[in-house]
């Protein structure tokens, strides 16, 4: 079977122009089984290529026997085929075959092809036959295969689709709008679907407070959205959408009483209301493949694709591709392309704040190199007097930056987040952050709810 569509493939790439035009471009050599189709295959893309018209059986026969590295077998093999797809009887049935049978067949087999050898490809990473991909790109592998599509879209016509076009410019109802109307007005109704929107600002300000101010907005607009918090337990991202929907502070949900508690969140469900989901994740275990699997989760368990995804915040979301030796300012390239990914496949928006550098706090337009994190590991710059180590670098000296020669003004060392140290009864010591949560038997607690002596603290 497989000879006979393979025939068929190599001789319509050779024969049947419209059919080339449309399957040449979406087809690898890998994807043929028999080695001489392969071979074939081969000597007709880089024929192509070089001359930019396909090549008679005399140039291919020619080309055949310059090739090099191939078996006696292979060799024969070939030869036999370039006579087979040049004979009249093949050409004849080739072109008389209905061109739109031609494209399905051809796709179909490149998918049942492509998913066997992702297939192959994946066990080779799990026996470690193959150890230069990760694990977690297996599901990416197998995705890519079985999403194969021949575009036979040729794409926007200027002239004839202005009447689309028009109606693109108008469709508000494609994006996600935020809760400040201030910032409607500047992107013109929100955010798009299928975009990563990467809020910026300094640390301390509130990126997790409007994040959370934003997602109440939505869930009484009807939005339904999946929170991750990376950094704060699911409960306290709650208890702030709790604040905004019931109009009190945080600080008046602690004594609010249960009865009118209750009262508020049953007649806030009474209303037309979206969903918010909130995950919560340990920093350092999350990646985008993580996320695709609680969408999916969330389709089968709860019936719902969300519209907005917050992931608070962009610097704790991990790489399933690449590693933090390659920089940080890769890093953190791979992780926003991988988050954007999710959006383009689940045709939602994504927003995943960041913290600016000392260097990008005052720019207007910030680039990736003025984000928290992404210096790059050297620490080394470009300054009038040569290159020169982070920490030889002087205040009044000027470097090189995203926008030419700029002066250095302060030279300060950056914050570090407070530590504490607590002690067990066994006499183990534990240094964490007041925001660090531990399970106790009193639920997970931090310092900063409340956590202290007495307190049974679960360990390893």
């Amino acid at each position: 079977m497989s000879n006979s569509i393979e025939t068929l493939i190599i001789s319509g790439i050779l024969h049947v122009p419209d059919y080339q035009t449309k399957v040449f471009p979406y087809i690898k050599a890998d994807i043929f089984e028999e080695q001489s189709v392969s071979t074939l295959f081969n000597l007709t893309k880089s024929y192509y290529d070089q001359y930019s018209k396909l090549p008679t059986q005399d140039s291919l026969s020619i080309e055949l026997d310059n090739t090099t590295g191939l078996s006696e077998l292979v060799f024969q093999e070939t030869k036999k085929l370039i006579a087979k797809v040049h004979t009249d009887s093949v050409v004849t049935g080739t072109k008389g075959q209905d061109l739109d049978w031609m494209v399905d067949t051809t796709e179909k087999y490149v998918i049942n092809r492509s998913c066997y050898l992702a297939v192959l490809d994946a066990h080779a990473i799990v026996t470690g036959e193959n150890k230069n991909v990760k694990i977690d790109a297996i599901p990416d592998l197998l995705k890519e295969a079985v999403n194969i599509s021949f575009d036979t879209e040729i794409g926007h016509d200027y002239m004839e689709d202005f009447e689309k076009r028009y109606d693109f410019y108008h469709n508000v109802l494609q994006r996600i709008p935020f809760s400040l109307s201030m910032l409607n007005h500047i992107t013109k109704g929100g955010v798009p679907r299928k975009t990563l929107t990467v809020p910026v600002a300094p640390t301390g300000v509130g990126k997790s407070v409007f994040m959370t101010d934003w997602s109440a907005y939505l869930l009484e607009a009807g939005y339904n959205v999946l929170y991750i918090t990376l950094e704060m337990a699911e409960e306290r991202i709650a208890e702030r959408i709790d604040a905004k929907l019931m109009n009190v502070t945080v600080d008046d949900l602690q004594t609010l009483p249960r009865e009118i508690f209750c009262n508020k969140i049953n007649t806030l469900k009474k209303k037309p209301l979206g969903k918010i989901i909130i995950k919560e994740y340990a920093t350092g275990t999350f990646n985008s493949n993580h996320l695709r699997h609680v969408i999916q989760e969330l389709k089968i368990k709860k019936g719902i694709v969300p519209d907005v995804i917050m992931v608070d915040y962009l610097n704790l979301v991990g790489s399933y591709r690449v590693t933090m030796g390659g920089g940080s300012y890769g890093y953190i390239k791979a992780v926003s392309e991988e988050l954007r990914g999710v959006a383009m496949q689940f045709n939602c928006a994504l927003v995943a704040p960041t913290q600016t550098s000392r260097a990008g706090q005052n720019a207007t337009d910030f680039e990736l190199n003025e984000v928290s994190e992404c210096v790059d590991p050297t620490g080394i710059l470009i300054t009038k007097t040569g290159p020169k180590m982070l920490k030889d670098i002087e205040v009044g000296e000027q470097i090189m930056g995203s926008r030419g020669w700029v002066t250095v003004m302060i030279k300060h060392h950056p914050k570090v987040k407070k530590a504490y140290k607590i002690t067990t009864k066994s006499g183990k010591t534990i240094l964490c952050s007041a925001e660090h949560q531990f399970p106790t038997n009193k639920g997970r607690l931090s310092i900063y709810d409340g956590l202290e002596a007495g307190h049974m603290v679960k360990t390893l």
